[in-house]
């Protein structure tokens, strides 16, 4: 696919004696008095003065000027467009001559970079009141100030005042100028005083007289950009704060605090001008948008979950976040990930196309190129989100952007902002990960020790995020030019960075900006803790030590829970028992395990969702079956508690005959997911593995996943006499008895909530399990 600059090249060359546009901000500044080019240097041009006749006894006497420039230049020769009298300047005329100036003769300068301009004046002898020869005359500059005698000029700023070395007959003076916005024409104009003195009289004449040299000026223009649509960004971190260890450790930020740092956005291009290119921050106006330096825009936070009242508030080169409550990680102990919490923003932007005036410095030929500018449009999207809930969305996003009954639209947003959290949790790990992070400090603690410290928010290093973003196609995207991204269908795709860079507030207040606490209650816990710091957030990373021992739940370190669950007398995690009496029970032997180091209470249950078919189930005479936590054993540590009878049988003389795949497992009752699993299958009668498992090939779920609407075969059997559907717990939320006679029955189960259940369909006295999932 061809990029967005290749499909929609439209840049205008336009050369300086075409562009006599004038702009309605210039900045207007002053050079000497009536004086011709003569010669053209590097960075300088060498002007010579010429004294105008005020009288038909005034005389020539030459005067050299030098005007130098930096670090602007000049094209070509620069025209000065001066007075042609001492007396009765006519500005309106200087004006008129300076927009009909060549375009190849002016002087260069860069929007918002100061312009350095030395002059200096030449003369050959002072003033004296001795008779000069008949008919010539002498003009000296007065080293007073410049005067400004005309409403619609503005000043220059003086760098340095006139300095005079009599031994080189030279005065010296320094102008900076500053254009703050691209202009075709510009001028930078020049006051000076002068006093003429005529012979034979001896008549002494004051005149002030400006000098206009016409100046293009590089940047963007001041002029209303009409808004082409909106674009949606997605949510992106402005901070991240870090769980620390122990089940009753967090991490909260300080309330009445305020941290600032660098944070602006800039465009992938494909210009030649990447370092110019930047995505510009305006304001709406009742004209459309206007580009501007005094930007800001607050977003403001309300109570959650985890996060108090705070408000950010970002112009184009910093955010600032203020906590007037804070927010903390404390809420998140249990969940799965990290517990980390991410807090960020992503903004509605109304968006336009700016223009750009640029200026090859070899050839002084310009160019009108595009940029993007975007205001604002509405609230901002604000979210407070741990890992979990990030993988979460994102597998949200995924799906929404893989379905075909929704907008293109909204497809790309949803696919951009799972692209963004992924980015943001692979840095998130590089981050806490980096072994080059500073230390803050190392901490030790355990059961009975509580352990308060403050932090600051300290970042040196700059980091990027390149976000991509989708644009909705409209009439007028194809100026611009600028950006480097790739058409798509109903619209484009543009990316952009996101800089994060060094904090710049370092108060005593903001040195306290983060607040963590470090305990635990579980006995025989130890962690000892570098406390390093986040390279990009600036907040601190808690890393374990491998010395740390972790249990309820494991963080680190050496993992005091292990359980094993084993059959006994082989190493094979499945059995099978045929030919069982119908009617009697089965049983089997485990060995339950500790691994650990330590003696571990450890928690053996039955898998309800594993026992479809309703086998009783007991160990040691005691009922596995249920929803409660299981038969609790306390295990030595490297040992096995051997020989547990498992015994198995049906609940009645019509119950099923096969029990595939039932799963025991042993775990800490602290931490579930630490456990260990065995599975058996047990077969009364004649029934057999290999008739259980092609049955169970006839069951046909489809869609799985599924939305709600579901369709069910069984094969060619047309005897479905009831569908189950069971949470992961083995409950059944969902009978459906089927009253007809057909080899695909649908249901609705829209109104159950999303996530995994266990569909049972009972045919001909026989029942058969799939495992759904509805998103």
């Amino acid at each position: 696919m061809k990029s967005l600059l290749q499909q929609l090249k439209q840049k205008t060359k336009l050369h300086f004696y075409y562009s006599l546009r004038h702009s309605r901000f210039l900045l207007l500044f002053i050079a000497l008095m009536f004086f011709n080019v003569i010669v053209t240097k590097s960075q300088s041009v060498v002007f010579k003065y010429i004294t105008p006749r005020a009288s038909p006894y005034q005389y020539v006497s030459d005067t050299v000027f030098y005007i130098i420039s930096q670090p602007g230049g000049v094209c070509g020769q620069p025209e000065l467009i001066v007075p042609s009298g001492i007396d009765h300047v006519d500005y309106k005329g200087l004006l008129a001559k300076a927009k009909l100036s060549n375009g190849a003769k002016r002087f260069r300068a860069e929007a918002g970079k100061t312009l350095e301009i030395t002059v200096e004046f030449h003369y050959s002898k002072y003033f004296s009141n001795t008779p000069r020869p008949s008919g010539t005359a002498q003009d000296w500059i007065n080293a007073g100030s410049e005067t400004e005698s005309a409403t619609f000029f503005t000043g220059a700023k003086v760098i340095q005042d006139w300095k005079e070395d009599r031994n080189s007959n030279i005065f010296t003076k320094k102008y900076g100028v500053t254009f703050t916005k691209g202009s075709y024409l510009g001028y930078v104009r020049l006051p000076l005083e002068g006093w003429l003195w005529q012979p034979p009289q001896g008549n002494l004449y004051f005149y002030t007289n400006p000098i206009l040299i016409p100046t293009i000026v590089s940047g963007q223009l001041d002029e209303p950009v009409a808004i082409l649509g909106k674009a949606i960004q997605p949510m992106v971190p402005y901070m991240v704060l870090h769980a620390p260890p122990g089940d009753g450790s967090s991490s909260e930020t300080a309330e009445t605090k305020t941290s600032c740092r660098e944070f602006s956005t800039t465009l992938e291009t494909e210009s030649v001008h990447n370092a110019d290119v930047a995505v510009k921050i305006g304001i709406a106006g009742s004209a459309g948008l206007f580009v501007t330096t005094d930007f800001e825009f607050s977003v403001t936070f309300s109570a959650k979950l985890t996060a108090g009242d705070l408000a950010i508030k970002s112009n184009a080169n910093q955010t600032c976040v203020t906590m007037t409550k804070g927010f903390s990680t404390g809420a998140m102990i249990g969940l799965k990930g990290s517990g980390d919490v991410f807090m960020g923003y992503g903004t509605d932007l109304d968006y336009g196309i700016y223009r750009i005036i640029r200026q090859d410095a070899k050839t002084c030929l310009t160019s009108l190129d595009s940029g993007l500018v975007y205001a604002p449009s509405s609230n901002a999207r604000t979210f407070f989100m741990t890992e979990e809930q990030l993988l979460d969305d994102i597998a949200y996003q995924r799906s929404v952007s893989a379905r075909t009954d929704t907008t293109v639209k909204a497809r790309n947003l949803a696919a951009n902002q799972a692209d963004v959290w992924e980015k943001i949790l692979a840095m998130n790990k590089a981050n806490k990960d980096n072994p080059s992070n500073s230390l803050i400090k190392n901490i030790t603690f355990g059961k009975g020790v509580t352990i308060t410290e403050e932090s600051g928010i300290t970042v040196v290093n700059t980091n990027t995020l390149d976000v991509q973003n989708y644009l909705e196609a409209s009439v007028g995207i194809a100026a611009l030019v600028e950006v480097a991204g790739s058409g798509v269908s109903g619209g484009y795709e543009y990316t952009n960075k996101h800089r994060y860079g060094n904090t710049t507030t370092n108060s005593q207040e903001t040195q306290k900006m983060v607040k963590y606490t470090l305990t635990d209650d579980d006995a025989g816990d130890k962690f000892d803790v570098k406390i390093v710091r986040d390279p990009m957030f600036g907040t601190p990373v808690f890393r374990l030590e491998s010395s740390t021992k972790s249990s309820c739940p494991y963080q680190g370190g050496y993992q005091r829970d292990q359980p094993k669950l084993k059959h006994d007398g082989t190493t094979n995690d499945r059995i099978t028992s045929l030919k069982n009496p119908i009617g009697s029970s089965a049983t089997f032997k485990l060995d339950i395990c500790n691994e650990s180091n330590e003696a571990r209470s450890y928690n053996l249950k039955l898998n309800a969702t594993s026992n479809l078919n309703g086998a009783v189930v007991s160990a040691s005479g005691v009922p596995l079956n249920g929803n409660d936590l299981g038969q609790t054993y306390l295990v030595p540590a490297n040992s096995c508690l051997q020989d547990l009878i498992v015994e198995v049988k049906q609940l009645s003389a019509n119950s099923p005959l096969s029990y595939p795949n039932l799963e025991l497992f042993l775990y800490s009752e602290c931490e579930p997911d630490i456990q260990s699993s065995v599975f058996a299958s047990i077969y009364f009668g004649n029934a057999t593995a290999v008739e259980n498992e092609t049955n169970n090939d006839l069951l046909k779920v489809y869609p799985n996943p599924s939305s709600g609407k579901l369709n069910i075969s069984f094969g060619s059997d047309k005897n479905i006499e009831f569908i189950n559907i069971m949470d992961m717990s083995g409950k059944t939320i969902l009978h459906a008895p089927i009253i007809d006679s057909k080899s695909i029955h649908e249901i609705d189960l829209s109104g159950l909530a999303k996530g995994v259940y266990v569909l049972q369909v009972q045919s001909n006295g026989k029942r058969q399990t799939k495992k759904l999932i509805l998103e």
